[in-house]
């Protein structure tokens, strides 16, 4: 007989631990912390969060635009 913990309702069914391994990596992970940037992915992140591009013309719009729909009558 065969024992098994009840099932999340949530949890994805090819992710119970009777599932085999070349099924769990045909899926993408459910959680955030299933997922770790390379060291090269991790230094592009943060040289683009030192350093951004300036704003173009379509970026400058929009903040404009968001300006003048979020003013309050002050």
């Amino acid at each position: 007989m065969k024992i098994t913990r009840p099932r999340n309702q949530n949890q994805h069914p090819d992710r119970s631990e009777e599932a085999p391994m070349a099924s769990r990596a045909n899926h993408l992970p459910d959680q955030p912390d299933d997922m770790r940037p390379s060291a090269r992915d991790q230094l592009c992140i943060a040289h683009a969060l030192s350093s951004p591009p300036a704003p173009n013309a379509a970026l400058r719009r929009a903040f404009e635009r968001h300006r003048t729909l979020t003013q309050t009558g002050s």
